[in-house]
């Protein structure tokens, strides 16, 4: 199959229907962990790589890297859904799409309730009703040493909680 043929071959899997101003979906593989479209590069049939991502490759061509000011370190540039309805992982209207870095994908995570973060973190050992409960408790009065065996934890898990550099969302 030549490369025109397979382009063609993606834009098929992707849903149009609903006009230039719609989301398009992809319609076939998703990637169990993320819930993106999955599709296997069309350059290097062996990696297979988000649909949005590709949508954009075939329409803009290569996001490009860029390097982190501060560790200089070289990443990928990340492709982002900017959908008017909000984000739709399964889009692939490349003019629902933009280009960023790391920090962006991960501010765009957190604006839209994706970022895993106090019980939907797996290894969280505490409620939010319980970090609340322990902020109350230690204005009352109550010591780091105690809340921390109150509630099995350790008093490193204690002390971000009451500075809010962790659980900062409750």
């Amino acid at each position: 199959m030549t490369r025109d043929e397979k382009i063609a071959l993606f834009w098929t899997r992707v849903d149009q229907t609903g006009g230039p101003e719609a989301c398009w979906t992809w319609t076939r593989a998703v990637f169990k962990s993320t819930g993106y479209g999955q599709v296997t590069g069309l350059d290097d049939y062996r990696t297979p790589t988000t649909a949005h991502r590709q949508a954009w490759i075939l329409t803009y061509g290569d996001p490009g890297t860029y390097t982190h000011p501060r560790t200089g370190k070289t990443h990928k540039r990340k492709v982002l859904h900017r959908c008017p309805g909000g984000p739709n992982r399964l889009c692939c209207n490349p003019s629902h799409l933009a280009v960023g870095s790391d920090q962006d994908n991960a501010n765009d995570r957190a604006s839209d309730g994706n970022q895993a973060r106090g019980e939907r973190m797996g290894s969280a050992k505490l409620t939010a009703e319980q970090v609340v409960e322990i902020r109350r408790l230690h204005t009352d009065g109550v010591r780091v040493g105690e809340l921390a065996e109150r509630f099995e934890v350790t008093h490193g898990t204690i002390g971000p909680i009451l500075r809010r550099k962790t659980w900062k969302h409750v």
